[in-house]
């Protein structure tokens, strides 16, 4: 879905990406600094330099909300299913293809196998 927003900058509309992801380790998914430093490597070269903030759930599971000149990215996970939500608001209308890039970039990273599944 891409929609242009009132906010948009000279560089296109705004499109927003969603991605489930599901078999990625709880050891990963319940480290907000080591989740926003895996994002970081896997997304930053699509939308540039990210600023994290993170928020950890008692007894697991940590959201994340970074924010970068190309984009913000929403991160919610569960650790105890394995699985993970990211969302990405990009500044350009190419977000599905720029989110399915950075999951891919994070998924080497992780090692693990993981399952995609779409809405």
């Amino acid at each position: 879905m891409t929609r242009n927003s009132p906010f948009s900058n000279q560089r296109g509309p705004w499109a927003l990406a969603t991605a489930d992801l599901f078999g990625v380790t709880a050891r990963v998914l319940d480290d907000g600094a080591l989740l926003a430093e895996r994002l970081d490597g896997a997304l930053s070269a699509f939308i540039g330099a990210i600023a994290w903030r993170a928020h950890r759930f008692v007894p697991s599971g940590v959201s994340l909300v970074g924010t970068a000149l190309g984009g913000r990215v929403i991160v919610h996970t569960w650790p105890e299913r394995e699985a993970l939500t990211i969302d990405l608001y990009g500044a350009r209308a190419d977000a599905e293809r720029t989110l399915g890039a950075g999951i891919e970039r994070f998924l080497r990273a992780d090692g693990g196998s993981v399952q995609t599944r779409s809405a």
